[in-house]
C-alpha cells in the first residue's frame, strides 16, 4: 500500500527596492543642471567673443580713418610741390600722377576711383556776392579773378594692408574733401577746406559707387577743416 504525502512549501515574499531609480532620476537632475549652466555660459561666452570682435573691427574702422586723413593733410599740406588736389575752374581735375600714394593705394589707380567736381563761379553771378571791392598800394581796384566763389569737392578711396602699423588688412577709407573760397577779391582771399575719411573693417569695393558685401561691417569716422582766411 502507497501512501502520499503532500508538503505544503513556505510562501516567500519578496520586496523590491527603489534606491536604483531614485538614483537614475537624480542623475538626470544634476545632469540637466549642468547642462543648462554649461549651455548658458557657453551663450555668454558667444556675447563676450561678438563684442570683442565688434570692438577690435572698430578700432581697425578708426585707424583707416585717421589714417586717410593724416594722408590727406600730407598731399595738401605738406607736400614739398604743393598741393595735389584742386581748388578752383582754374586748376586739373585730372587724378594725381603715378605713384601719388596713400596708405597702399596709388591714388592715380582705378582703385582709388578717383573723382573731381568744380562749381564754377564766374565773377558775376548768382552763386555769389563778393565783397567790397579792394584796393591795391595805387589806388587801383583788384577784380575778381573768376574764382574766389567756386568750389571744388574731390572723393576718392584708400586701401590699407598689413604693410601699414594698426590697420587691418583689407581695411578701407573713403574719403571726400571739399575746398570752397571765401569770395574775396583781394588780399584777404582764402579756401576753407574741410575733409571727411570713414574708414571701414573691409577692403575697399571695385569703385565708390559699389557697397560693401560685409555683414559686420563697421564704420568710424573723422572730419577736420581749416584755412578760409
Amino acid at each position: 500500500m502507497k501512501f502520499f504525502y503532500f508538503f505544503l512549501l513556505k510562501a516567500t515574499s519578496y520586496k523590491l527596492q527603489a534606491r536604483g531609480g531614485y538614483a537614475l532620476t537624480l542623475a538626470i537632475v544634476v545632469s540637466s543642471v549642468v547642462l543648462s549652466i554649461g549651455l548658458s555660459l557657453l551663450n555668454i561666452v558667444q556675447k563676450e567673443l561678438i563684442l570683442s570682435a565688434t570692438g577690435r573691427d572698430s578700432q581697425f574702422a578708426f585707424y583707416a580713418a585717421d589714417a586717410g586723413l593724416e594722408c590727406v593733410l600730407y598731399w595738401d599740406l605738406g607736400n614739398p610741390t604743393g598741393s595735389i588736389f584742386p581748388e578752383s575752374s582754374i586748376d586739373d581735375d585730372a587724378p594725381p600722377a603715378v605713384g601719388t600714394m596713400c596708405g597702399t593705394t596709388d591714388l592715380s589707380s582705378d582703385k582709388a576711383d578717383w573723382d573731381a567736381t568744380i562749381e564754377d563761379c564766374p565773377p558775376v553771378g548768382e552763386c555769389h556776392e563778393y565783397a567790397p571791392a579792394r584796393l591795391d598800394e595805387g589806388g587801383n581796384e583788384i577784380p575778381a579773378s573768376g574764382y574766389e566763389d567756386d568750389t571744388a569737392t574731390i572723393v576718392f578711396q584708400v586701401e590699407f594692408t598689413e604693410e601699414v602699423e594698426n590697420v587691418s588688412p583689407g581695411s578701407c577709407t573713403r574719403i571726400e574733401i571739399t575746398k570752397a573760397g571765401n569770395g574775396d577779391t583781394g588780399e584777404e582771399y582764402g579756401v576753407e577746406t574741410t575733409v571727411e575719411a570713414r574708414g571701414y573693417n573691409d577692403g575697399c569695393p571695385a569703385s565708390l559707387a559699389a557697397g560693401f558685401d560685409n555683414p559686420a561691417l563697421v564704420e568710424r569716422g573723422v572730419s577736420v577743416s581749416y584755412g578760409g582766411d
